[in-house]
């Protein structure tokens, strides 16, 4: 009796066939007495009563140990080609190689997570989402990992992970490890604290400024963790205050950044008597509280922020003045920046923390002095001349301009001028024509009338126009 193969896709559901003939679900028909027909396809039913040939037993891939992938990887670790490195541990996970690898490893692979490589943190744009998923899940993957291969992760290990996870503003996987580090018996040092606080107080980083998103609930339990932190003897540092400044610059409290300049650091803007700003000795250099250029650059950004730029440069002259603290780049890119916002009359701003319009310009000419002498970017170029034509300077900001594309021209393919600006000049001139035609036209009207009313007063001592064509 000729009984006919079974068809590929038939012979891939034996399993689930031969099952229910077994269990005598179904009845199992009798194969046929005579020979098929040469077209005949055997039915499921049919083909689950043919004994099925024998498998071949699971092949398992065993991963073989290649020293070379695994030594690039640990020099890119040594020389922290960072971009690199992670080429080559995706090139790791794709041969299977990852169970070769220590924890010290994983420890050093987290540490290599900077947020500055994968996000572009701009005062004006929001963080690119690309950019943010793709940190969270390196972040995520090795954190899982070294979780896998260590038995409790160090305290270090804790602070690089809330510091990722403040900068991506990943605020609840926060939280997460947060709670995950008290439960685990890790003592938090003052990075932890410092990465949670700034996160309950709504304060991502200092480049990128948004509106106050933290509510009171938020505010009270980062002034309890505050107070957590100092009940375990856990010392505060710069940063700490530079967190207390932003926070009590959202609330509008302004009076509380001078009880902290005074407190902590020592200095008053209001002189005293003598005319000295120092009220108390001042920290040492190299105390862990001493204020440093993040501080100079916490204080810009709360003042400028409430609309006090006369405040912002005060304060920063103070600090960098007696301890030493060179002014950065950053620090003027703040103070102009936020001098041309508070300058501007938009929705959201009140009366009291608009600016003078020309502040903008007197912070642009300071910076450019012989003293401080700070080269500007084509960035900080634009914002002065977007302000010089809000101010309708239309001479000031065409002068900037041929500045600007003087000093830029080999630059060209880096950024563009925005035809905004360009359309705004030409507007500028034409509105100032249509002024000036608009003035010429009416004195003219002014003195025809004023002729007009003096013969009509004085109509028997100058002569009318048909008098003098007669003569």
């Amino acid at each position: 009796m000729h009984i006919p193969t079974p068809l590929p896709m038939q012979r891939l559901f034996y399993r689930e066939y031969a099952s229910c003939v077994s269990s005598k679900l179904f009845s199992t028909p009798k194969p046929p007495t005579s020979a098929p027909h040469k077209h005949f396809r055997p039915t499921l039913a049919f083909s689950a009563s043919i004994t099925p040939r024998p498998r071949p037993s699971t092949f398992r891939y065993v991963p073989r140990y290649d020293p070379g992938q695994i030594s690039k990887f640990r020099r890119f670790l040594r020389t922290r080609e960072y971009k690199l490195l992670w080429q080559e541990y995706n090139m790791i996970k794709l041969h299977h190689q990852v169970e070769f690898l220590t924890p010290e490893d994983y420890s050093a692979l987290l540490h290599s997570l900077r947020p500055r490589r994968y996000l572009k943190f701009s005062p004006t744009r929001p963080k690119s989402n690309e950019k943010r998923d793709l940190l969270f899940r390196n972040l995520l993957e090795t954190k899982q990992a070294l979780a896998s291969h260590v038995e409790r992760l160090s305290v270090n290990d804790y602070a690089h992970i809330l510091a990722c996870a403040r900068a991506g503003s990943f605020n609840d996987y926060a939280l997460q490890i947060w709670q995950e580090l008290i439960a685990s018996g890790v003592k938090p040092d003052v990075y932890c604290y410092n990465s949670v606080i700034a996160i309950l107080y709504g304060i991502d980083s200092l480049e990128f400024r948004t509106r106050a998103t933290s509510g009171q609930q938020d505010i009270a339990a980062a002034t309890n963790l505050l107070r957590v932190m100092i009940k375990n003897k856990v010392n505060p540092n710069s940063a700490t205050f530079d967190t207390l400044i932003l926070a009590r610059a959202k609330k509008g409290d302004t009076e509380g950044i001078h009880d902290i300049l005074k407190e902590i650091f020592g200095l008053s803007l209001h002189p005293d008597e003598e005319g000295s700003h120092i009220v108390q000795p001042l920290l040492p250099r190299h105390h862990p509280q001493a204020p440093t250029p993040h501080t100079l650059m916490a204080l810009a950004v709360a003042y400028g922020f409430n609309g006090m730029i006369s405040a912002a440069l005060s304060s920063v002259e103070l600090i960098s003045r007696h301890y030493r603290i060179k002014c950065p780049f950053e620090v003027w890119a703040a103070l102009l920046r936020w001098a041309a916002l508070r300058s501007t009359r938009v929705a959201w701003t009140s009366y009291r923390q608009r600016v003078v319009p020309s502040t903008a310009r007197t912070i642009w000419d300071l910076m450019r002095s012989s003293k401080v002498n700070v080269d500007p970017s084509w960035s900080m170029y634009l914002i002065i001349i977007q302000d010089e034509l809000r101010g309708m300077r239309t001479a000031a900001a065409e002068r900037l301009l041929i500045e600007f594309t003087e000093k830029f021209k080999e630059d060209h393919g880096t950024f563009t001028i925005a035809e905004s600006t360009l359309l705004n000049i030409i507007k500028i001139h034409e509105a100032s024509a249509r002024t000036q035609e608009a003035a010429r036209v009416n004195n003219i009207l002014e003195v025809m009338k004023t002729r007009r009313d003096t013969q009509k007063k004085y109509w028997w001592v100058i002569p009318q126009a048909s008098e003098v064509e007669s003569t």
